[in-house]
């Protein structure tokens, strides 16, 4: 595997009809050898412009189907509550919402969490008192994210996370990732399960697709797999990966996007998020059954 060993095939049998290539071509070998680079580089790339249509075939839909989801969803009057590999803080952290619940996994015997934003000043005294006190909250630094290697704290708002017996019925948002085959094309499948308050569901797909790569790249090798312990062969073309859905910028988190476009949430700085008046926050986290401070 070191040296990009797998990949040393590729290099030997492109080069192995390339020299077939120049040597028919120019005679120094009988003109019928030129049949086995014409098949092996015309077969590949029939594929290859085949693939790149079924891609673009699941681009279209995917972006069609993913636009006509729109949820009537007001953030003050219905909970948002999260099932899911999905960190709430994205989503607090970068659009018009204050509050969501993060509920447990199904093999968990933790209790869900609801998340809110709050004042950065109020949160410094739950620091304060937590030390040495029964205090069941946490305090998360919400971040601003500029680019993929910069973010920065906010200054004025933090967020706040606790225990809840039972989450208030509202708008669920299930994610979900499974691996499998659309169209004859290997796909990583990410989807966002909305589901409304009246039982109705909506569904956002996006995720990758892995296409043959655009030179014949056939690889072979083994590895080491380490839960085994055993050794792994395998002998493919190369694949590369493509995104089933528009680029997005750097500084956006595919998940919370996603999401909050469905939504109708609004994109917000750091410093444009409304934080819970202190008020508020003490009458929630009362309901919650945790220790509040004076």
């Amino acid at each position: 595997m070191m040296l990009g060993g797998p990949f040393w095939s590729a290099f030997l049998i492109n080069m192995g009809f390339v020299g077939i290539l120049i040597e028919a071509g120019s005679g120094s070998a009988p003109r019928f050898w030129l049949i086995a680079p014409v098949m092996w580089f015309s077969g590949y790339y029939l594929f290859v412009y085949s693939e790149y249509g079924k891609l673009e075939d699941m681009r279209k839909e995917f972006a069609t189907a993913n636009a006509a989801v729109s949820v009537q969803f007001d953030p003050v009057q219905t909970p948002l509550v999260i099932k899911g590999e999905f960190s709430p803080l994205e989503l607090l952290s970068s659009y018009s919402i204050q509050s969501l619940v993060k509920l447990p996994s199904s093999n968990s015997r933790k209790s869900a969490k609801e998340f809110v934003l709050a004042p950065l000043d109020y949160c410094k005294r739950i620091e304060k008192l937590g030390s040495g006190t029964p205090l069941a909250i946490d305090v998360h630094t919400v971040w601003e994210t500029k680019s993929a290697q910069s973010r920065t704290a906010s200054q004025t708002v933090c967020a706040l996370s606790y225990a809840i017996e039972k989450p208030l019925e509202g708008v669920v948002a299930g994610f979900a990732r499974t691996y499998t085959e659309l169209s004859q094309l290997p796909v990583r499948l990410e989807t966002i399960t909305i589901t409304h308050p009246n039982g109705d569901e909506s569904l956002i797909r996006y995720g990758s697709a892995r296409v043959l790569n655009t030179l014949p790249t056939p690889v072979l090798g083994c590895g080491l797999n380490s839960g085994g312990p055993s050794w792994e062969c395998f002998h493919e073309f190369y694949r590369a990966h493509h995104r089933l859905t528009k680029e997005l910028p750097e500084n956006l988190n595919a998940k919370s996007h996603y999401l909050a476009t469905a939504l109708g949430l609004k994109r917000k700085k750091s410093d444009q998020l409304k934080p819970f008046p202190k008020e508020v926050i003490q009458a929630r986290i009362e309901a919650a059954a945790v220790q509040v401070p004076n």
